[in-house]
């Protein structure tokens, strides 16, 4: 079954007319009418925001193929959000603490690495410098990955605001 037939299916199933699905996604119901048909190609985000209004998965409305094992609509249940909400919180923790540890050490290296050098106690600058970039750059990839974890978070949480309030 085409995306457009599925998308007609689950609005008939959940009673909405084009004008009413229409109005949900601030679209014209001609331009409804079109995704039904199959006449155009939805954007990536629109799918996905026609995944969450039906609460179904992404890989049941994109697939062209028809199969027996999944002629109903995967749903998606509040348990499955909650838990990659969860998931999301504890990366973030791991995130932190790993990049609390990189910046507590790379600080104690610089110290130790610029007395050495005030102090002429080296025999090998470079090495000492060296070390310093590398502990500097261990560092800074843990700030990415925090950043990361933190948007994975923020969007998990979001996620699972607007089903609540959509519910």
């Amino acid at each position: 079954m085409k995306f457009g037939k599925k998308l007609a299916n689950l609005r008939e199933e959940k009673g909405l007319t084009q004008e009413e699905l229409a109005g949900e996604f601030q679209v014209s119901r001609q331009t409804i009418s079109d995704w039904e048909s199959d006449k155009v190609d939805i954007d990536d985000e629109t799918v996905a925001k026609i995944c969450r209004c039906f609460n179904v998965d992404i890989n049941y409305l994109c697939d062209d193929e028809d199969r027996e094992t999944q002629a109903e609509p995967v749903c998606v249940d509040d348990n499955t959000k909650a838990q990659n909400a969860k998931s999301a919180l504890a990366i973030w923790r791991v995130s932190v603490a790993i990049s609390v540890i990189l910046f507590a050490m790379f600080c104690t290296l610089t110290v130790v690495v610029v007395s050495m050098l005030v102090n002429n106690k080296v025999a090998m600058p470079v090495l000492l410098i060296a070390g310093l970039v590398l502990s500097g750059l261990a560092t800074l990839m843990a700030l990415v990955m925090l950043i990361i974890s933190s948007v994975m978070f923020v969007r998990s949480k979001k996620s699972l605001a607007t089903e609540k309030s959509n519910i």
